[in-house]
């Protein structure tokens, strides 16, 4: 109960901005039922309900509130990009979606300026820097610094290389938080599954350099069915990060995308593991025991019971070679930053993704995309045609239903 109600007094904080006034009551209805399941902390004197909602009161959240608005006329504006710094990593993590990538030369800190200009500018809330080891880019901290002029900038590191100099100079930069990948609390399962000697201790360093350095930060986990189904060792997981001085652990499913295109059902989430996840953001949140470390699984959160899948809508991804896909799971070829204009590109995404879907774009289209691979990703523009032309855009997402009635 204590949880629930710090959850709704979240909404308070949204109080004085003027975009929130502008929302529809059933609007404000809806934000209220989304963050009823979320762990609200505060930091540093902001308000997260989770890492991909903009803390509040901030620049980001009165963009995403304008965005809100937008939707109850059924306007689906850009909310986030997700970019690759470099495919470079010492890592090579069982799930990786990213290793069959080719892309070799890191693109342009000017054109990467440009593409967080162009996206800024049509009012996005929040951006996602990714790769390889972003950190590997020396550049990096102007990354930063660019998408931080209007949007709430994320992280995503294997903590290789992070030094406490650099924490501070992106968090001087801009950084809001950041999410270090650490599957387990057993140093040989982590490094084991990230492919490289030391990997537990590089991450676990990473969280404290972090949490030094004044950021917001989450440890990233990729779901086992093990870890998902025994509750005794989830616990121990969770006891593990919460005594690292972690903020937030982020849930994903394994996705059938990059090295696991041809995983079988030991690996890959059925139905029933999906609901067994929401069901654990749930359980969690509510856990006491746990208070001070919030739990968030991007399956609730894009569930169909909420925001179902924005990939190539709201959502988009700059891969390290200029290419533009829908998303990171999603190698699908839409265009590249090098050989046309963003406004072109721009289009052409509009004109695929019609609305949001109730399944996620990366599970719908892994089978016809692992048929069509043949050595390198993304899949080429004709062929990746063929395969979002049999998305599916007949039914919107329960949230989407609501604010439109």
């Amino acid at each position: 109960m204590l949880e629930f109600i710090k959850s709704q007094l979240y909404l308070l904080h949204f109080w004085r901005s003027p975009d929130f006034w502008r929302l529809s009551p059933k609007t404000i209805w809806q934000i209220a039922k989304i963050t009823r399941h979320e762990r609200v902390l505060k930091f540093r004197g902001k308000i997260y309900s989770n890492s991909y909602l903009p803390a509040c009161p901030s620049e980001a959240s009165d963009r995403m509130l304008r965005l809100f608005k937008k939707m109850e006329q059924g306007i689906y504006d850009p909310q986030a990009l997700i970019i690759s710094a470099t495919n470079q990593c010492p890592g090579n993590c069982f799930y990786c979606y990213n290793k069959k990538n080719k892309a070799e030369e890191n693109l342009s800190l000017e054109k990467i300026k440009e593409v967080i200009s162009f996206f800024q500018a049509k009012g996005i809330f929040g951006i996602f820097i990714v790769g390889g080891e972003p950190l590997l880019r020396p550049d990096l901290e102007e990354i930063v610094r660019e998408g931080a002029k209007h949007c709430a900038v994320h992280l995503d590191t294997n903590g290789y290389g992070l030094t406490l100099e650099r924490a501070e100079k992106l968090k001087e930069a801009g950084l809001e938080s950041l999410q270090v990948s650490l599957d387990h609390y057993d140093e040989k399962v982590v490094d084991g599954t990230v492919g490289f000697s030391g990997a537990f201790k590089t991450a676990v360093q990473a969280i404290k350099i972090g949490k030094e350095a004044g950021l917001y930060v989450c440890s990233v986990m990729v779901m086992t069915k093990k870890m998902l189904y025994s509750w005794p060792e989830m616990v121990k997981y969770l006891d593990f990060i919460k005594s690292l001085g972690a903020n937030e652990v982020m849930v994903y499913e394994p996705k059938p995308s990059g090295n696991l295109y041809n995983a079988g059902e030991d690996i890959l989430f059925s139905d029933k593991d999906r609901e067994e996840l929401c069901r654990l953001h749930i359980k969690i949140n509510k856990d006491r025991r746990f208070s001070g470390l919030r739990f968030f699984s991007l399956n609730y959160f894009e569930s169909a019971k909420l925001f179902g899948c924005n990939a190539g809508l709201t959502q988009f991804y700059l891969g390290t070679g200029g290419e533009m896909t829908p998303c990171p799971l999603a190698p699908l070829f839409l265009g590249n930053v090098k050989e046309e204009r963003l406004e072109d590109i721009y289009a052409r995404f509009k004109k695929v993704f019609k609305q949001p879907m109730k399944v996620c774009t990366s599970i719908f289209c892994a089978k016809e995309v692992s048929r069509a691979y043949a050595g390198q990703l993304p899949i080429l523009k004709d062929e990746a045609g063929k395969i979002l032309s049999k998305l599916d855009f007949s039914e919107l997402p329960d949230i989407y239903k609501e604010i439109k009635k």
